[in-house]
């Protein structure tokens, strides 16, 4: 495995640098209204749920892609998320070891965290009532 950084590589970093000198927010974070158009922000940019595969919403982005937007993350000591840990291992396991039933766009997923009422209808969540409440297949317990 070549972990040196491809030419691609280096104008990726350009790009999410630029991109967050531009969209990085100016003041502290202090309200959840904030953190989650900070959020949006991210999402829109395609900097959240970057392992995620398109079909759900995500980025479908490589390894080396996500590591890049990590680093430049932390670099700029940007903001998290609203829902960090749906979108970075909840997620991820559903989408690896869950059933097509199981599955919420990364779109929605904020609404795990953030009990933002009902999710806009896709096939993959068209299942669901209200997602902070919802209930996986065969589980005991509810994902919020």
């Amino acid at each position: 495995m070549d972990l040196n950084y491809t030419p691609e590589d280096i104008a990726y970093r350009k790009q999410v640098r630029a991109w967050l000198e531009q969209n990085l927010p100016k003041t502290e974070i202090g309200t959840l209204e904030e953190r989650r158009v900070w959020h949006r922000k991210l999402y829109e940019a395609g900097y959240l749920g970057m392992g995620w595969p398109k079909e759900y919403g995500g980025a479908g982005a490589r390894p080396m892609e996500q590591a890049i937007v990590a680093d430049e993350l932390a670099r700029s000591n940007a903001p998290a998320p609203t829902n960090s840990l749906g979108i970075g291992i909840v997620g991820p396991t559903i989408v690896v070891h869950g059933t097509d039933d199981w599955l919420i766009p990364v779109s929605h997923a904020r609404r795990l965290h953030a009990a933002a009422g009902e999710p806009k209808r896709t096939p993959t969540s068209s299942r669901i009532r209200k997602a902070p409440s919802c209930r996986l297949p065969t589980a005991s317990r509810s994902i919020s």
